[in-house]
């Protein structure tokens, strides 16, 4: 590049607005998950997170009123028994990778501009559940990485690349491993595929991808099977309970 003066820019010192736009995309992430560390830090650990941290300590395939998933966020307390910070480690990382995952899926949806990428991950990271979601421990943290995940590979599936069916079927058994009401991400599923490619319910993928979702999420009904249900008949009876 030649300048006046005859002065030269070399190309490495050269940056396109996209590449810029890329660059604070990147940055906005890593600035919300400092922010989102420095939180956990400094926040008190509140009643229901102890109890989930306590979970952590002895891992098992559900609990009285919640699947593993959130237990598993928890497993920082082996590092630090005493630390919040430590304890919360897994729920600020799945909670990035939840970002993350989001950016790539409105990529997919259409959104290619970088400014436009920038509001966006900003606006789910500054929602309530997002900004609670990405320092407190909660089931619904592993529930929305899960969520993004299947949405991620459901969207190609549905454009042509059936096989990812099979990963969305993980997504949402893993998700159910988080919390039951994953279980709703299927009539989404089943709604989108009869109005984007119903030729799909009459190959295996759909099916398989469903296989693969209650493989998945069998290690919790196993356990409940073997501890009176104890989890669902809560969950159910709390969900429908009208006192």
């Amino acid at each position: 590049w030649v300048l006046p003066g005859n002065r030269t820019l070399r190309s490495t010192d050269y940056r396109s607005s996209p590449e810029r736009s890329q660059i604070w995309l990147w940055l906005l992430i890593a600035a919300i998950t400092l922010w989102r560390l420095a939180a956990a830090h400094f926040l008190p650990v509140t009643q229901d997170e102890a109890y989930y941290f306590d979970w952590a300590r002895s891992l098992d395939w559900g609990y009285f009123d919640h699947p593993p998933g959130v237990a598993l966020l928890g497993i920082g307390t082996w590092l630090a028994p005493a630390s919040g910070l430590a304890a919360r480690l897994g729920i600020v990382i799945a909670a990035t990778l939840t970002l993350v995952v989001l950016v790539r899926f409105y990529r997919q949806c259409g959104i290619e501009d970088s400014k436009d990428l920038l509001l966006a991950a900003l606006l789910a990271a500054a929602t309530l559940p997002g900004i609670a979601g990405g320092i407190i421990a909660t089931p619904d943290t592993a529930i929305a990485l899960c969520w993004a995940i299947a949405l991620h590979e459901a969207l190609p599936a549905l454009r042509g690349e059936r096989r990812r069916w099979l990963t969305a079927g993980l997504a949402t058994g893993l998700g159910l491993l988080g919390k039951y009401t994953m279980v709703l991400v299927g009539p989404v599923f089943l709604w989108a595929m009869l109005w984007a490619d119903p030729k799909a319910l009459r190959t295996p993928w759909p099916y398989l991808g469903l296989l693969l979702a209650a493989l998945t999420f069998s290690p919790n009904v196993i356990w409940n099977a073997q501890n009176d249900w104890l989890t669902m008949r809560f969950q159910f009876g709390h969900g429908l309970s009208t006192d």
